[in-house]
């Protein structure tokens, strides 16, 4: 009898590890969950000084679960800090460089996030514009230096 009882568990266990998505049981119905991967670009620098720091304000769409356990948040450059707000719907963090090298061109972060599952959202609702609510990105040049209104961030967002 423990060895059946044993084994049971050790299906169940496997039974729910592996990749692709979530779900969530309601009831007598199990729903998936949807995600939302946002990547984070720069799409130039200002050569004069290397970046150094970017820090935003990422505001998520209603359906968006915002908070530290449904979402993650990754970068090749150190995260100094991320402080998610439920009240504002926000997720705020900086990104830094740890060596001599500056932030290079391209992607700096990525933000994975559960969406709830009877959410319509599409592409058109995580445009750069409607999600970035404020940014300061800053280089290092005997000194620090706005590039705020000299380098272009872009963001894509995808499905799962």
């Amino acid at each position: 009898m423990l060895k059946v009882l044993v084994s049971s568990l050790l299906c169940l266990i496997l039974a729910s590890c592996g990749g692709g998505g979530s779900s969530v049981n309601t009831g007598s119905q199990v729903v998936a969950l949807k995600r939302v991967t946002l990547v984070f670009n720069t799409n130039n620098v200002d050569s004069s000084a290397p970046l150094g720091l970017i820090e935003l304000t990422v505001k998520q769409p209603i359906g968006v679960n915002v908070s530290s356990a449904s979402c993650t948040l990754s970068s090749l450059n150190s995260i100094g800090s991320a402080v998610y707000s439920d009240d504002t719907r926000t997720l705020t963090f900086k990104i830094i460089t740890t060596t001599e090298n500056a932030i290079p061109v391209g992607e700096f972060a990525k933000l994975i996030c559960d969406m709830t599952p009877s959410s319509a959202l599409s592409v058109n609702d995580f445009q750069t514009e409607q999600i970035i609510t404020n940014k300061d990105l800053v280089g290092y040049n005997n000194g620090t230096v706005s590039l705020t209104n000299l380098i272009q961030l872009s963001t894509t967002a995808s499905f799962k």
